[in-house]
């Protein structure tokens, strides 16, 4: 009862099996206070990683210790052991780096929002290019910067009447030499990086420019154009704005 999760490595799958029948802990599973794993998986890094990287689990994930409940255990797989408790610690250190628990990124985030707010007033609101263009098209294309990509130019271009298409900022470039136009081009980036995808304005006209509300304001201001649509999150934070025409 001390504790919020209990993870329990085990390379004997008849003892889950056995402990199962005696106790039931379907509760426990079901909401990860208990998880049970099979210590020589093939894919036991990349389910630890998932585990761990569950809200429930993420914010307790400093608290981690390993607890050996046998002097069997370390006597005879001492080596097993310390292999299983680096692995954790490896995993939860690459969990608690990408969530960021210092509130950098959504302090950051959140107030470049601020920011944009004067530029997503003046811009396009979403719902009304959802009521004037729904189901317009029975056919979607999302275009997305990739190696592959250049292969796929020529059957875009043949296509790209038939269809709408959702271009991903770091793949305009690359049609633009094609002379495909996209329908919508799409940003969400945190930082002003992305504004070298954007240079050539003249070709972006005749696409709507779909940004998110927290992209860097540095590349709002430079696309301030009558097709630019600034999209609010779908989140609680960003609801209470009352800007509901524009998400």
């Amino acid at each position: 009862k001390h504790y919020k999760h209990l993870f329990v490595f085990e390379s004997e799958i008849e003892l889950f099996i056995l402990a199962l029948s005696t106790i039931d802990l379907s509760e426990e599973l079901k909401v990860y206070k208990i998880v049970l794993f099979d210590c020589v998986a093939k894919d036991l890094e990349i389910q630890i990683a998932m585990i761990f990287d569950q809200q429930s689990i993420l914010e307790y994930l400093s608290l981690y210790e390993m607890f050996i409940s046998s002097h069997y255990y370390l006597k005879y797989y001492e080596t097993s052991i310390l292999s299983l408790n680096e692995l954790c610690i490896k995993s939860a250190s690459v969990a608690i780096r990408n969530a960021d628990i210092t509130c950098f990124l959504p302090l950051l985030t959140h107030g470049q929002f601020l920011q944009n707010i004067p530029s997503m007033l003046e811009s396009i609101p979403f719902q009304r290019i959802l009521s004037q263009r729904k189901n317009k098209f029975e056919n979607a294309i999302v275009v997305s910067a990739g190696p592959s990509l250049a292969k796929q130019l020529p059957l875009l271009k043949a296509y790209q009447d038939k269809a709408v298409i959702f271009c991903a900022d770091g793949a305009l470039s690359m049609l633009e030499k094609e002379g495909i136009i996209p329908d919508y081009v799409t940003n969400l980036d945190f930082t002003d990086l992305a504004m070298k995808f954007f240079q050539n304005k003249e070709n972006l006209k005749q696409s709507i420019i779909a940004l998110e509300c927290a992209t860097h304001p540095n590349i709002v201001r430079s696309l301030n154009a009558e097709n630019c649509m600034i999209v609010l999150r779908n989140k609680a934070l960003y609801q209470r704005f009352n800007l509901n025409d524009f998400g």
